[in-house]
């Protein structure tokens, strides 16, 4: 009678639904086991280069079998709500009922500083048979895999709910006309400051600092130093 997980993949938009499943009154060990299996058959795929056969992930299998773990591990088993996972294109949604457990504020949460387990005993079995490593790694093991890519995941905490994003890394940010310019500007210079960037552009000294903070976060620029000591330069 215990909840489950409803997950629905979604199309073009939220209202063309490719396809749902409701995975509850079995086993918490069967909920994992499905919706691992069917976030393999939409991001997990085969590329054929020459004669070797290459397996690519749109979305790292590693941070969705964490998030679901966590999920299941520290969801609220006695409020009647499934967890919910919504794929689209570009990204997973999934909703866990419940927020932190109690004593645990959000910052410890997301930087893995306590693990405090909601459900100790089904923790416990999901630790024995490896589906989690160590307890309270989750979020920086979701991160660790995405070290490498343009985008990354994304963490909301209510007192209800908590809610992780996991982009996919084939998907890239949109650029607008002005970004790519300030962009092109860093192929031919390791490191400029946001001055070298706006005297080059023609961009105002405002406007071009709020471009360079945009690329920062679109994981195109890396930003070092402070104060007039502020630099940029190529991820």
């Amino acid at each position: 009678s215990f909840p489950g997980i409803d997950i629905a993949k979604f199309g073009s938009s939220n209202d063309v639904i490719l396809d749902r499943e409701l995975i509850k009154n079995v086993s918490v060990i069967e909920q994992f086991a499905k919706a691992i299996k069917l976030f393999r058959r939409y991001y997990i795929y085969e590329q054929i280069k020459g004669a070797e056969r290459i397996t690519k992930e749109q979305i790292p299998e590693k941070a969705f079998r964490e998030a679901l773990a966590n999920a299941l591990v520290h969801r609220t088993w006695d409020i009647n709500a499934n967890i919910r996972v919504l794929m689209y294109t570009d990204k997973i949604e999934m909703v866990s009922p419940g927020g932190l457990p109690l004593g645990v504020s959000k910052e410890e949460y997301l930087k893995g500083y306590a693990s405090v387990l909601r459900n100790p005993t089904l923790g416990n079995v999901f630790f024995r048979l490896k589906y989690v490593e160590i307890f309270g790694t989750g979020v920086r093991r979701i991160l660790e895999a995405y070290r490498n890519a343009d985008v990354k995941p994304n963490f909301a905490i209510s007192d209800n709910a908590v809610m992780v994003t996991l982009p996919s890394v084939e998907y890239q940010l949109p650029l607008d006309v002005d970004e790519q310019a300030v962009l092109e500007v860093f192929a031919a210079n390791l490191v400029l400051a946001s001055s070298d960037v706006s005297a080059i552009t023609g961009f105002s000294r405002g406007k071009t600092i709020r471009l360079l903070n945009s690329l920062v976060e679109k994981n195109k620029l890396v930003k070092g130093g402070k104060g007039r000591g502020t630099k940029y330069s190529l991820t």
